[in-house]
């Protein structure tokens, strides 16, 4: 559609360029005087080249289209701003990454997220990477002997009979129109295996570092408050990268270039995009993560210090000096007066046949066990 749009434009810039041409078989004063509206009405033909651009890189935001709609909105761009594949790559990909702050910004907006909200957004970006590294290799990746589909698209043209037919004497028409063709084959190479997957690698981790940075102020991962919630953001983050549900769109590019079903799709995909084992987990999340569970368990100590007097809590433990201890009572001293409380005099009993009646080391090093540990204090 957008393509398309783009080779009207394209045509219509030839014919009103041969109808101007001041050396050329017409005389454009003549033209000019016979239909006072063409160079008004050229201006607003002029007008479509920004409107074609600027719809097609409005098109690339919009999620959920095929991979098919993407390459004619690439193809567009590249025909109306004269960009090489390198550079329409790159648009590709700085697209998806407003997609992903999209994604950010609305969660860490919302002042009453949960944690629920922040793990729904690290699956969805997550998604979005895996979804964007296996579109460029279906859009350029130049596998086997069939041709990327970006290429595919931009350098498909009807033919010239379609094009002209019926046009009277299109011999200059045909012309431009070929010099354009020509022009835009030389421009449009083939991009090489390793620039792609350079290109990627720094992608993905720009990405991570949007993901795991202040949004609006906050990091989105501080909505986790517990140690469980870290554990199931982590285990729904690894299920997202194992599905094979994320990557159902590349599965028959996968398929063709593999010749037969793909079990673990993003396994192949980055084998081939990114040519190396690019683990996901330990490239975006891992360090934030941990991050994040050391604040939760500084913070649990922070809590208990506040409720628990420490020096109390030792001193109801420790004998005063030259008293001896009684090991059997101070097992089974109540939780209210500190100590270990959880052994039950059953148990103690059941011991003794096998322990008999020597006394245990730790109830003659019991203070100086005490002391070794939590220091003079």
């Amino acid at each position: 559609m957008f393509l398309e749009a783009a080779a009207r434009y394209i045509r219509a810039k030839h014919v009103h360029s041969i109808l101007m041409l001041p050396d050329g078989d017409l005389d454009h004063n003549n033209i000019l005087s016979n239909f006072p509206l063409l160079q008004h009405q050229w201006q607003i033909v002029e007008s479509f080249k920004a409107q074609i651009s600027q719809r097609s890189r409005e098109r690339l935001l919009d999620r959920g289209l095929s991979v098919a709609a993407y390459a004619d909105a690439l193809a567009a761009v590249a025909v109306t701003d004269d960009l090489d594949p390198e550079r329409v790559l790159g648009l590709f990909l700085e697209a998806r990454k407003n997609w992903i702050l999209h994604t950010l910004t609305a969660s860490a907006g919302n002042g009453n997220a949960t944690s629920s909200v922040a793990i729904s957004a690290f699956c969805d970006v997550l998604n979005i990477i895996q979804v964007t590294v296996g579109q460029v290799g279906e859009l350029f990746l130049h596998v086997m002997n069939d041709m990327p589909l970006f290429y595919k698209v931009i350098l498909h043209s009807p033919p010239a009979s379609q094009l002209f037919g019926g046009i009277p004497n299109p011999d200059e028409e045909v012309r431009l129109w070929k010099s354009f063709r020509d022009k835009l084959e030389s421009v449009t190479v083939m991009l090489h295996k390793t620039f792609i997957s350079s290109t990627c690698w720094r992608w993905v981790r720009d990405c991570g570092a949007q993901i795991i940075s202040k949004i609006n102020g906050r990091y989105l991962i501080d909505t986790i408050p517990s140690g469980q919630e870290l554990r199931t953001a982590e285990k729904l983050i690894r299920l997202t990268m194992e599905s094979k549900e994320v990557l159902q769109e590349s599965l028959e590019w996968l398929k063709s270039v593999f010749g037969s079903d793909i079990e673990l799709p993003w396994n192949r995909i980055r084998e081939l995009v990114l040519e190396g084992d690019l683990d996901l987990w330990n490239e975006i999340f891992e360090d934030a993560f941990v991050r994040r569970m050391k604040m939760i368990i500084d913070s649990g100590f922070e809590d208990l210090t506040r409720a628990v007097n420490v020096s109390d809590a030792i001193h109801t433990i420790v004998v005063t000096s030259g008293e001896k201890m009684d090991f059997e009572t101070y097992l089974i001293r109540p939780s209210t007066g500190g100590g270990v409380w959880f052994a039950e005099p059953n148990n103690l009993k059941k011991l003794g046949p096998l322990l008999g009646n020597r006394a245990l080391p730790e109830e003659d090093n019991l203070q100086s066990c005490l002391n070794a540990y939590f220091g003079p204090e």
